[in-house]
């Protein structure tokens, strides 16, 4: 297994659904029972390790499938359009941060001209089949929660 120190962050959007879909406007109490949790962000991260199985399973279907598995999950999971997106891919140093949609997606999925040291963490050359997470901490502050801990990967061809 992999492992990665690694800090979560999720940021519960009170008139959105996990799909992006706006919702109608909540009263104050369902708002405050619709606060996150320490159940919320162990649900968002098995949505995370879920998501980057599915997308290296897609891309031994086609390139073409893992491109719109990486588009949905970074438009879901990472809230695109939504609010900033922030993200540091483990493995990149010449370009160490992302901010646009096109380059979370070439850290998963790689192939994106502007970021030529990405391989895709998801597709290869390791292909994943088991991610899990272990918290070593959660802070919840209102609508927003820190995760600090770290995460295993298991490697589909050795079970390392």
């Amino acid at each position: 297994m992999k492992l990665i120190l690694w800090c979560f962050c999720l940021h519960l959007l009170p008139h959105a659904h996990g799909s992006g879909i706006s919702a109608p406007p909540r009263r104050a109490e369902e708002e405050a029972l619709a606060m996150i949790g320490p159940i919320e962000v162990e649900a968002a991260q098995k949505a995370w390790g879920d998501g980057i199985l599915e997308i290296g399973l897609k891309h031994a279907q086609s390139r073409e499938a893992a491109k719109t598995a990486a588009t949905s999950f970074v438009d879901t999971l990472y809230g695109h359009g939504l609010k900033p997106i922030l993200v540091k891919p483990t493995n990149s140093t010449t370009k160490p941060f992302r901010t646009t949609r096109d380059g979370v997606i070439s850290s998963l999925i790689g192939g994106y001209e502007e970021f030529p040291e990405d391989s895709g963490f998801a597709v290869g050359p390791v292909r994943w089949d088991k991610i899990r997470f272990e918290n070593v901490g959660i802070s919840v502050e209102g609508p927003q929660a820190l995760a600090m801990g770290n995460y295993f990967f298991r490697d589909t061809f050795t079970g390392n």
